[in-house]
């Protein structure tokens, strides 16, 4: 598998990629920039927005024209990108805005330096709405994973939350990484929570038995940023710090193939993922963003975390 150069149009490392229903690529970065790129115009990158100060997270409700982006500043800022405007900017942690995650309710959770959990309504207008500051742990909270009715949240002590989403009580937390939780993820199709942390370990967790411990595997040689399944849920693939991507088979975890420099991969650290219609695409501290075909055949899916 060869990665194919998209573009290197950030002047600074890229945080956040989301393909959008059109299947245009966004992505945006430590430049403070937001990018559009099509397939349809591949020689062509669009500037969306240059914000303040960097970016480390966004969100796009799926068919929605609003982008709700984080900055480095704790601003939350409201984006109309057909319009190429601002619509509302609020401050909303006092201290970097890390991760952010929606419900197709509506509501839009956002998770700061701070360890604190904010929870905003997004109206019919696309503004936002303070709705609840539910202030969790001393660290930084680093990811959101909502799925059937729970919340996951990687702090940066190390611990993993879960949240009851109709009340944001606790449920369980754990220490899910002595050296610090970077990332979670629900698997789609079984009763699993994953998560990576600055160890480079990847590690699973079984649901419905009090998040017991399922397998912990060393998959890379540092912090796992990004954790992300294909839409057919036939791929799992994990991005790191030591500048690599990952695949695995989602059922087993068994190693598929290690996307690397070599591979005309990223030279320096790996921070974002998202899955097209037409492969998987990374974007680094290189500032490139690349795709990278699907391998074949597929992997098996059997057998494996239960």
């Amino acid at each position: 598998m060869l990665a194919t150069l998209i573009h290197r149009a950030h002047r600074s490392a890229i945080h956040w990629l989301h393909e959008d229903s059109s299947g245009a690529l966004l992505s945006a970065g430590a430049d403070g920039r937001v990018l559009r790129w099509r397939k349809a115009e591949p020689d062509h990158v669009r500037l969306l927005a240059t914000l303040p100060d960097p970016l480390y997270t966004a969100w796009l409700q799926k068919g929605a024209a609003h982008l709700y982006a984080g900055t480095t500043r704790g601003e939350l800022f409201v984006l109309d990108m057909r319009a190429k405007a601002e619509r509302q900017h609020i401050l909303a942690h006092n201290s970097p805005i890390y991760c952010m995650n929606g419900t197709t309710d509506g509501l839009l959770y956002v998770g700061g330096g701070d360890g604190v959990l904010t929870v905003w309504s997004m109206g019919s207008d696309a503004l936002l709405h303070a709705v609840r500051r539910v202030p969790i742990a001393e660290a930084k909270l680093r990811s959101i994973a909502i799925q059937r009715g729970l919340i996951a949240l990687a702090f940066g002590d190390g611990s993993v939350h879960v949240l009851n989403e109709g009340t944001l009580n606790t449920i369980a937390h754990w220490t899910a990484h002595e050296l610090g939780c970077s990332t979670v993820a629900w698997h789609p199709s079984k009763p699993v929570l994953l998560s990576g942390g600055k160890d480079g370990q990847l590690a699973a967790w079984k649901v419905d038995n009090d998040f017991e411990p399922i397998l912990r595997l060393p998959a890379h040689r540092s912090t796992i940023y990004a954790i992300g399944f294909s839409a057919d849920a036939d791929w799992l693939a994990t991005a790191s710090r030591d500048k690599t991507v990952k695949l695995w088979n989602p059922s087993t975890l068994d190693p598929v193939a290690r996307l690397d420099v070599r591979s005309n991969g990223h030279t320096h650290s790996v921070n974002a993922l998202c899955w097209g219609a037409d492969g998987l695409y990374s974007g680094g501290d290189d500032r490139a963003l690349l795709r990278w075909p699907l391998p074949t055949p597929g992997p098996q899916i059997s057998g494996g975390l239960a």
